[in-house]
């Protein structure tokens, strides 16, 4: 089984779905985890009830990692976005 991961918000959820669409004909076996940037994204990963797709919010993220929280006061919201892909946990 592959593993994946993809963040996102509303404004990419198509490219997500489309992406969720790909794995399904041509993946195999697969595990998606998708951030998700807003309450949105969420309820549309959500409504697909695929057990394949697992959504992370937003919020859980920042539960996780307060530095991060702590940066987003600073930084626009596609600054913020792009602080997200150096987060490790």
């Amino acid at each position: 089984m592959r593993n994946y991961c993809t963040y996102f918000d509303q404004n990419y959820a198509v490219r997500a779905l489309t992406l969720i669409d790909s794995l399904n004909r041509f993946g195999g076996a697969y595990l998606l985890y998708t951030l998700c940037l807003d309450k949105d994204s969420q309820q549309i990963i959500n409504a697909l009830g695929n057990d394949h797709v697992v959504s992370v919010g937003l919020a859980d993220l920042e539960l996780l990692d307060q530095d991060l929280a702590a940066t987003k006061a600073t930084r626009s919201l596609i600054e913020y976005y792009f602080t997200i892909t150096h987060v490790q946990i």
